[in-house]
């Protein structure tokens, strides 16, 4: 197919749509700010700050994550043959491996239930939803793109519980906290049809609430092309003493060029052992799958 000029920013990303002789390589800084509360995007994930260079050629990927000085590094690379349906995290320094598991039916940030309260019963109403396109395209990371927002607010009850078996007491009984959630998702898409990607490009966002994520789901698939830049804020107030909270998620990735790239960047190599990494030892701040 030939390439007119107008398109070359974007034919780095459209080249992972496309058969290859060479696989594409990008850089992926992620910056989140508000603690615990902050989102883990798709499948990767990041309570602190991380960069990677990701290898890409076709649904096979290399995540390569850079030194992050702020967390306990359980692996450096993440690999995967088949898009992300199954991955494979890698430490080489003591040469062990582990299965990364992932739960698609839990929601992608903490604040969407408004408080972390295990046994709870939690239930929205006035839910808000709205999408806006941008007409006029920009520039990010010396890619053309168009910004598309999802804003979403809901209100939120949420009825204390007891673990199963513990007698209720006087001091234990329910209590209902009343709280609201208010979400801006921005994304800088590639225009055109979305290329056949690994799910860690893709944008995911859950709120563990169904009759939400079924509208997030659709609004997510809709969008065109591929994300160049995401940036998520999720705001949270409640009664009852309840801290409003705040965090904002910012994805940047950049397309740097091709290389070559052989077979065995994808394979866990001769030598590596099956070990799951500790996540009982006080103090361990895990680096989730790149």
């Amino acid at each position: 197919m030939r390439i007119h000029p107008p398109f070359l920013p974007v034919v780095g990303f459209l080249l992972l749509s496309a058969p290859a002789l060479a696989g594409d390589v990008y850089h992926r800084t992620v910056t989140p700010q508000g603690g615990a509360g902050a989102l883990a995007m798709g499948e990767s994930g990041a309570p602190a700050n991380s960069t990677a260079k990701i290898l890409v050629d076709g649904k096979k990927y290399r995540v390569e994550l850079e030194l992050n000085p702020e967390a306990a590094q359980t692996h450096q690379v993440v690999i995967s043959k088949d898009g992300g349906d199954h991955a494979t995290a890698l430490n080489l320094e003591n040469h062990t491996f582990f299965p990364i598991k992932t739960d698609a039916s839990k929601p992608t940030s903490g604040l969407f239930g408004l408080l972390p309260l295990p046994f709870a019963r939690k239930s929205v109403s006035h839910v808000a939803f709205d999408t806006v396109d941008a007409t006029a395209p920009e520039t990010v990371a010396g890619t053309s793109v168009r910004r598309h927002e999802i804003r979403l607010s809901y209100d939120i009850a949420v009825v204390t519980g007891t673990p199963p078996g513990v007698p209720v007491s006087p001091k234990s009984r329910p209590e209902t906290i009343h709280g609201k959630v208010k979400v801006d998702a921005v994304y800088w898409m590639t225009e055109g049809k979305a290329p056949d990607v690994p799910r860690l490009f893709r944008p995911e966002m859950r709120t563990g609430f169904p009759e939400i994520d079924d509208r997030l789901a659709a609004a997510l698939t809709a969008l065109p092309g591929m994300a160049v830049k995401q940036q998520v804020t999720i705001s949270t107030e409640g009664d009852q003493g309840t801290m409003p909270r705040t965090s904002v998620h910012t994805e940047v990735l950049e397309h740097l060029g091709t290389q070559e790239m052989k077979a065995s960047l994808f394979e866990v190599s001769g030598g590596f052992r099956m070990q799951e990494p500790e996540m009982s030892r006080p103090g361990l701040r895990m680096v989730p799958p790149g």
